[in-house]
């Protein structure tokens, strides 16, 4: 939901997206000075009514209602194309009606709901709506403050509604298409309520009834299904380990059908309460609107760790935010353009920009971090990276390194160590092992085919050819050096392409982006997320996760226990956040979207969520 003083002042706006909500509410009540004057002149009483013309229809005396000094009119326009519907006391002649600050305040704490109001069943959401009406009208009478508090408080009293299942119904044996897709997902006790809808048009409403170890429950909302927080976290607390049953009545043409039930099982591991993300549109050569994000997964609350577009003249590049061993004390994320370089947060200090990281004999600024678990010490990768454009290719674009290595960086004394590798090799997203003994990384072995060509043009020529694999390397935390390069794993072989391992936090898995070329997968239809047995050393597709779009950036939970990563699902141009749950036993079960307070949410957002990670705390906010 927006946020209120946005909208307040951009007001003009804000009305134009409200109006299915002002023709009841926009009505003032005239200051009838004149009337009160006469009164007093009559005696002291008021008129009860405005005085009548000579047709029998109420008089229009003119008046200026009081407004508040800040806000601006109601555009002319909208009056005028919404005038007719209102009553006519309070419209003084030449005088557009105008909106108080309180008003707006109870409009945007109300969520659109169109396909609401245009239901004919009575919902908690519409007894809400008319109270509210009421308490407004009471607002423009009594001017008081204290009306404002009882629309509050009515709201949180009403909360969610509890429809009535059902009586009269027609079984139908196949389940409607919801949106987002929570039918049989595993999901943690602690996660926020899975709201979802039904994805048909048709559809003129839906409830729910949910069952549960202590009882049932109804929810509907239009075609929406909205779980109050407070009741969803009982239930989930209470079914650990257990199932949530669901039964789905939907009404089309007037007659409500009941569809067969579903579960969402509630596992008993929790996830990590917080999730940071970058958004950014799905751009090639700009980056104009950028945030990095936390997202409290046991509610709906998001908010800013660092953006790119609040107080600053000149928009930057902003990426590859990571933390210590899922902490935010030890955080950092790069800022790139001019004045730019690597803001870093040691020990919970204020944040630092280190403009010069890059040193004479590296290949280019540190790019791809990776925290060691207890050591002051970073992995990056240095690449130079380049990109270019598909013309018969449902990928669209290609992102590839001419060069990369790794590289070493003590904090503590502020020193750059280069790790050696041969001239042809391409190492790239290192990733530590929970132990530290050990950095995990991609490698591709690529030889120019034309040496008298520059080398990112000749790998443009032969792009699918760049495939990379499964390497480590031992690493000494007495003289903070690491060995020699070993194969983990031979993705050439299956003429496959291996990027952004991460180890679980057991030591025991490694789950990677895999395509069939490249490393960097989102734009590719056919990436999914792999996931290595170093015991078995077997490779499990996770069929379960994965769909027939891209899937990238794959993560793990503090406990090992869920896989966050981004995925393309939806419509193969913009990256959601999908969870997993991974067992004990090592398998991953459905994925399920991140879940939002509007389930349209999605697909009304317009940015992509890149490299999702997450903490068990939330990051400080940070200023550029």
């Amino acid at each position: 939901m927006p946020r209120i003083g946005h909208h307040v002042t951009h007001v003009g706006h804000a009305v134009a997206g409200h109006q299915q909500f002002l023709e009841p509410v926009l009505p003032l009540r005239p200051r009838r000075a004149a009337h009160r004057n006469a009164a007093q002149r009559a005696g002291g009483r008021l008129p009860l009514q405005m005085p009548r013309t000579a047709d029998g229809s109420a008089g229009r005396t003119a008046f200026r209602p009081r407004r508040h000094p800040e806000l601006p009119a109601v555009p002319a326009a909208f009056a005028a194309a919404h005038g007719k519907g209102l009553p006519r006391r309070g419209i003084g002649q030449g005088h557009a009606p105008r909106v108080r600050p309180v008003v707006l305040l109870v409009l945007f704490l109300l969520p659109r709901r169109e396909d609401i109001l245009k239901d004919s069943q009575i919902t908690n959401y519409e007894l809400q709506i008319t109270a509210l009406l009421k308490i407004c009208k009471s607002m423009f009478h009594f001017h008081s403050l204290c009306c404002l508090v009882s629309a509050l408080l009515l709201m949180s009293a009403c909360g969610i509604g509890h429809p009535a299942e059902p009586a009269d119904f027609v079984a139908d044996d196949t389940l409607p298409a919801l949106y987002p897709d929570y039918v049989d997902v595993t999901v943690p006790a602690n996660i926020a309520p899975l709201n979802f809808m039904v994805d048909d048009p048709s559809v003129e409403a839906v409830v729910v009834r949910i069952d549960h170890a202590d009882g049932s429950q109804t929810y509907g909302d239009g075609r929406k299904v909205i779980f109050d927080l407070d009741e969803w976290r009982g239930m989930c607390g209470r079914c650990r380990g257990s199932d949530l049953r669901l039964t789905l009545y939907s009404r089309s043409g007037g007659k409500w059908h009941r569809h067969p039930s579903f579960k969402i099982h509630v596992a008993a591991d929790d996830i990590d309460p917080w999730l940071s993300y970058r958004l950014i549109e799905p751009s090639y050569v700009a980056y104009e609107l950028i945030d990095i994000k936390q997202r409290d997964l046991t509610s709906f609350d998001e908010r800013v760790i660092v953006s790119n577009h609040i107080g600053r003249k000149q928009e930057k590049c902003l990426n590859c935010h990571s933390y210590q061993n899922f902490h935010t004390q030890n955080m950092l994320f790069h800022v790139r353009g001019a004045g730019g370089g690597t803001m870093l947060i040691r020990n919970g200090a204020p944040a630092r920009l280190m403009t010069a990281l890059r040193r004479d004999s590296m290949l280019s600024n540190p790019v791809y971090p990776a925290w060691h678990p207890t050591l002051p010490l970073i992995a990056f990768s240095t690449n130079h990276t380049g990109q270019f454009f598909h013309t018969q290719d449902a990928s669209k674009i290609e992102v590839q390194d001419a060069v990369s290595e790794l590289v070493l960086y003590d904090v503590e004394r502020d020193s750059m160590l280069r790790v050696p590798s041969a001239a042809e090799d391409l190492e790239s997203f290192p990733a530590w092992t929970p132990d530290g003994r050990q950095l995990y990384y991609v490698s591709a072995h690529y030889v120019p085919h034309d040496t008298t060509m520059q080398i990112d043009r000749d790998m443009a020529n032969h792009y699918q050819e760049v495939q990379y694999n499964l390497c480590y390397r031992d690493f000494d935390s007495v003289c903070l050096t690491l060995g020699e390069p070993h194969l983990l794993l031979d993705l050439q072989s299956m003429n496959r392409s291996a990027t952004l391992p991460r180890v679980s936090p057991d030591g025991r898995y490694v789950i990677f982006a895999c395509g069939q070329f490249g490393c960097f997968h989102i734009w590719h239809p056919d990436a999914d997320i792999r996931c290595l047995d170093l015991r078995t050393m077997t490779v499990d597709s996770l069929a379960d996760v994965n769909s027939p779009r891209a899937e990238s950036y794959p993560t793990w939970s503090s406990n090992g226990r869920w896989i966050i990563f981004a995925s393309r699902r939806d419509d193969g141009n913009y990256s959601r956040v999908c969870i997993a749950h991974f067992d004990a036993d090592g398998h991953a079960h459905k994925a399920f979207a991140l879940p939002h307070a509007d389930p349209e949410h999605d697909r009304l957002l317009l940015r992509s969520y890149n490299r999702p990670e997450p903490m068990v705390e939330p990051a400080p906010r940070v200023e550029l």
